[in-house]
């Protein structure tokens, strides 16, 4: 059953973005110009910081937490050198490029046999005196030892690659559930009215249930057409999904 309001929506929505986009290009003088202001203010006036009573190196981890940022913003603040490391996954992160940062370092997984044994290497190329970097360095030995022992270690590793396995099984599940439904009418018809105002997308999202079989598969009633199956055995997806609608 069509809606006559879901005929109406796609132009208006059309111009609420037109007028989004409008608003965005009026603005971009200003933000240019707010941005090129505050790039020559740091290059030409440099911000005096208090020195601290004994400057030191920091090393930080996590670089990719916003914890990790503040961290850093604050021991520079204070007149410190900052040097941020953060797990070679992530070695793109943005807080790498913050003025409070002095060098970033990426570093195998915590579980890596060459994990401790790199944190010695940053330590020891950043120290400004080598002193106590012995102790540290058996310290992560001890530590290493005490959760190899405990079970912790290989846990830890279990856990990282089934969240590895399943956020790559997710992804390639929604592609495939996103081209069956792309030539759907009735998902269409469903979207129209969450555009429309007339449905939220939680409810939207309830209405689809998708039914998933102990094969693997996604079916829904209807007529079935199904979709390329995934070369790496992920199952097939059919489209025709069955949409409850309330009139």
């Amino acid at each position: 059953m069509s809606h006559p309001r879901a005929g109406r929506s796609k132009p208006l929505a059309g111009l609420r973005t037109a007028g989004v986009l409008l608003l965005l290009l009026l603005a971009l003088p200003f933000n240019l110009l707010l941005t090129v202001t505050a790039l020559v203010r740091s290059l030409f006036l440099k911000r005096s910081r208090p020195a601290g009573a004994e400057p030191k190196t920091v090393l930080i981890s996590g670089g990719k937490m916003t914890k990790a940022l503040q961290l850093a913003r604050s021991f520079h603040a204070a007149g410190h050198r900052v040097v941020l490391a953060e797990s070679a996954k992530y070695r793109l992160t943005g807080h790498r490029f913050s003025r409070a940062v002095d060098r970033f370092y990426a570093l195998p997984r915590p579980e890596s046999p060459d994990y401790a044994g790199t944190l010695e290497a940053i330590v020891r190329a950043e120290a400004v005196r080598n002193v106590g970097i012995e102790e540290l360095a058996e310290k992560l030995a001890e530590h290493r030892a005490h959760i190899e022992a405990q079970g912790t270690l290989s846990e830890r590793r279990r856990r990282n690659l089934m969240s590895e396995v399943l956020a790559i099984a997710t992804n390639r599940m929604r592609r495939e559930l996103e081209q069956a439904i792309a030539n759907d009418d009735q998902v269409r018809e469903l979207l129209d009215r969450v555009v429309s105002r007339e449905l939220d997308p939680a409810s939207a999202a309830a209405t689809l249930r998708p039914a998933i079989r102990r094969s693997g598969t996604i079916s829904a009633s209807g007529t079935s057409t199904k979709a390329r199956s995934n070369r790496r055995g992920c199952g097939s997806v059919s489209s025709g999904l069955s949409i409850e609608t309330s009139s």
